[in-house]
């Protein structure tokens, strides 16, 4: 019995370690259960980043404003953010804004109010309207296809022709622009546009984009760099 004993002890002590392991294995499975948790949230996150493209893409990215676009002021929309005031066809999606604080959105910084149909293009018909200055200060110098803006009497920062309600002649329209002139009883004003592709001069190609109610009537080939004068006969 006393040769025995010791190997009594043995197989207890194997069977001992035998249920430890057997519980080890048990945690080691647990933990990757938690891992596997992990890996689901790792999904999750996932999902996020897609939701946020999603939005990306229906934003429709920064929309390009081209002569032809609208009729009436009603086809027109503002995109209004704390990034920018820009004018659009209703219906056009925004560009994506970082969403950051802001004191105000940048149409009512600028001053304006609403979008217009201004020789067939949509815009936010700032003020640039160099008459209006009545401060003792001198004008900011603007890049090409850029005018000084005007606000509360003063100059105000430089903004894109074709943002304007007007400019004072069609030479300062720029670059990869066309001035479109619209002639009634009152004078001319020129605007500036961004023509589509091969569509650039004459009655032509604009008649139908540029000259719109009330100015139907087209003219062209006049040596002002005017793409195309739009005439009210009854204005």
């Amino acid at each position: 019995m006393k040769r025995c004993t010791p190997l009594l002890v043995l197989l207890w002590l194997s069977t001992a370690c035998g249920g430890q392991s057997s519980s080890d294995g048990g945690t080691t499975g647990g933990a990757a259960g938690s891992g596997g948790a992990s890996g689901g949230t790792g999904g999750s996150t996932g999902g996020a980043g897609g939701s946020v493209g999603g939005a990306g893409g229906g934003s429709g990215g920064d929309y390009v404003n081209v002569v032809g676009e609208c009729k009436v002021d009603a086809d027109c929309a503002l995109q209004n953010s704390c990034c920018y005031c820009k004018a659009a066809p209703t219906g056009t999606g925004a560009p994506y804004c970082e969403p950051t604080p802001c004191f105000a959105d940048q149409c009512s910084v600028q001053g304006v109010k609403e979008a217009r149909c201004i020789a067939g293009q949509c815009t936010v018909a700032r003020d640039c309207d160099a008459s209006k200055v009545l401060c003792n200060a001198l004008p900011p110098t603007c890049p090409a296809g850029q005018v000084p803006s005007v606000h509360s009497g003063c100059w105000g920062e430089c903004v894109p022709t074709t943002s304007c309600s007007f400019v004072g002649t069609c030479f300062e329209c720029g670059p990869g622009t066309a001035c479109v002139v619209t002639d009634d009883q009152a004078g001319g004003q020129h605007h500036c546009v961004t023509p589509p592709a091969g569509c650039s001069q004459g009655c032509a190609c604009l008649a139908d984009k540029a000259c719109i109610a009330p100015y139907t009537s087209c003219s062209d080939g006049i040596k002002d760099g005017s793409a195309v004068h739009c005439g009210c006969p009854t204005c």
